[in-house]
């Protein structure tokens, strides 16, 4: 999926962003170092809901690799 290194688009709190993947964690989670400095804990993809288990909307999306 994505790699540390890679530069990406992503959303926190609904706002796109641009930034690097310097982690990859478990669950399907990324740490991004944004343009700006401020590193974040995103999910590479919107979590799905199974088994009818309530999600909670992450507060961060990766959207595309650039």
């Amino acid at each position: 999926m994505y790699s540390v290194g890679d530069k990406v688009l992503f959303t926190f709190i609904g706002r796109e962003q641009n930034g690097v993947v310097t982690e990859n964690l478990t669950g399907g989670k990324f740490k991004v170092k944004g343009d700006n400095g401020t590193k974040y804990t995103i999910f590479g993809k919107e979590p799905v809901i199974r088994n009818g288990s309530k999600v909670e909307k992450p507060l961060g999306v990766i959207i595309k690799k650039l």
